[in-house]
């Protein structure tokens, strides 16, 4: 259940749907079942949640994730 904040740093807890931006990440295998992930209002507006290539779920700057999206393609 998300209760907090994904950022470490922030200190604001989760209430309500319509507040920040909620992830859902798949599992990796058939045994887990879907993750979920909240940003506060405030943290989601610099940050996003992605996973990386060992599919830890981690924070990067908005900005970052664009540019490797972009030098993907």
């Amino acid at each position: 259940m998300v209760s907090k904040c994904h950022n470490s740093r922030c200190t604001a807890e989760f209430r309500y749907f319509g507040d920040g931006k909620l992830y859902e990440f798949t599992p990796d295998s058939a045994g887990e079942s879907s993750q979920l992930f909240w940003l506060c209002d405030s943290c989601q507006n610099s940050f996003t949640l992605e996973r990386d290539g060992e599919g830890h779920v981690r924070m990067a700057r908005k900005h970052e994730s664009h540019i490797r999206l972009e030098e993907a393609s």
